[in-house]
């Protein structure tokens, strides 16, 4: 059964803090120090305590384990392997233009493993997840189905595999740019938009009827 916020918020050491305050407030009651005020001055202590104790921190989100460039290297390698023959021309064209991009970048990033970089984010992000999230969830569809069905767009789910690495391709290009140019601004640009475009699940886009 969930915990209630309340009962969440007994255990906080916010409420411990008020809570000693309070206590202090009812102690200077019973000795006389303090008169007919006394509830409104135990609870101003009690505000005074618990707003004095920094909130309990919120669920962070997990930290992704430790990547290096040869692992992504390793794992765009592995994606070309897997893929050959199996993507139509123009797509199969699109994802050698976006790891080529990204095997561009990885020497122009500092730490691969700092999160706070966000050009490393970036490149890490596009390499282990937008890219083979977009193929495999392609290569999941029937051959059939995914050169001649139709999507609502017009669109058949081999031309939205090559937008969609288009889109990638293009975005990784700049992003090859920005690092040269040390462009943090530009970085930041362009990961809200590939998060924004990219972060569904299986990419459904691609498999909508």
């Amino acid at each position: 059964m969930r915990t209630s916020n309340a009962v969440l918020y007994l255990y906080s050491n916010k409420h411990l803090a008020g809570s000693a305050l309070a206590l202090l407030g009812l102690l200077l009651m019973f000795t006389g120090v303090i008169g007919v005020g006394w509830p409104l001055i135990t609870l101003a202590l009690y505000a005074a305590g618990a707003l004095a104790v920094p909130g309990e921190p919120r669920g962070a989100l997990p930290t992704p384990a430790p990547v290096h460039t040869a692992d992504v290297l390793a794992r765009l390698q592995e994606l070309e392997d897997r893929t050959r023959g199996r993507l139509p021309r123009e797509a199969e064209t699109r994802l050698h233009g976006v790891i080529s991009a990204i095997r561009e970048a990885l020497p122009r990033l500092r730490n691969l493993e700092k999160l706070g970089d966000r050009g490393a984010y970036l490149v890490r992000e596009t390499a282990l997840s937008y890219l083979p999230t977009a193929v495999e969830a392609y290569l999941t569809l029937p051959p059939a189905y995914a050169r001649l069905h139709r999507r609502p767009d017009g669109k058949t789910p081999a031309e939205s595999l090559s937008v969609q690495l288009a889109l990638l391709e293009g975005v990784m290009n700049q992003v090859v740019e920005d690092l040269a140019g040390d462009d943090a601004t530009a970085l930041e640009t362009h990961g809200r938009f590939l998060q924004e475009r990219f972060q569904t699940p299986a990419l459904h886009v691609l498999k909508n009827p």
